[in-house]
């Protein structure tokens, strides 16, 4: 019976070589010998991650630029604390502040909206971009949060989630509370100038008279 030759030794005539040895990872496959097939079959590539869907549209905002009004000057440390600059709602899905100034800036500030100036008022998120320390910045580009549009507040706030606190404000639309009411004394007002133009008039003051006389007669 033949035997397989010993390693290394070249095999006897008429016998079949036995089969070489799979190479180790990260080595070149052995002379002779077809790589294992690797890579990505052409067509199967992997899907890029999904785009989140937004709410806003580019092409539809209004335009406007407001200042940016400072709120608070210090930090909870003693800090002194410069804001300055002005909005700019440049389309339906961004905004930029222009002259941006945010010296010493208090840690962990967003831009957040409200529909109300008061500090203290209900927030929302709407940009996910922290707002670090700026100088006199020609402008910085803010983008909305993918589920909120311009519709969603009124009033523009830069709080620090650290200070528990509003920087800026910039009053984008004057708020629903803010509006002025029509006043429930006007009617009144108006109905009195009208009596009062009525009794000035002779005609009106005959028929008057008339009537009392034929009343006072019955």
């Amino acid at each position: 019976m033949a035997q397989a030759p010993a390693p290394g030794a070249a095999p006897a005539p008429g016998t079949t070589p036995a089969p070489g040895a799979a190479p180790a990872p990260g080595k070149a496959p052995a002379p002779g010998t077809v790589p294992a097939p690797g890579g990505t079959t052409p067509g199967t590539a992997a899907a890029p991650p999904p785009v989140q869907a937004t709410l806003c549209i580019p092409n539809v905002f209004i335009p406007t630029t407001v200042p940016l009004k400072q709120l608070k000057t210090t930090l909870g440390t003693g800090g002194s604390v410069t804001v300055a600059g002005t909005v700019t709602i440049i389309d339906g899905c961004a905004f930029t502040i222009n002259g941006f100034t945010y010296s010493t800036a208090a840690t962990n500030s967003y831009w957040m909206g409200s529909n109300s100036t008061d500090p203290n008022s209900e927030k929302i998120l709407v940009s996910n971009t922290p707002v670090g320390q700026f100088i006199s910045q020609p402008a910085v580009r803010f983008n909305l949060t993918p589920t909120i549009t311009f519709d969603d507040f009124n009033v523009l706030d830069l709080y620090s989630f650290d200070e528990k606190a509003v920087f800026g404000q910039a009053v984008l639309r004057t708020p629903k509370s803010s509006e002025t009411k029509p006043s429930a004394s006007a009617p009144t007002s108006i109905i009195l100038g009208d009596a009062t133009r009525l009794s000035m008039n002779p005609n009106i003051m005959t028929i008057i008279t008339i009537v009392l006389v034929a009343f006072f007669f019955y």
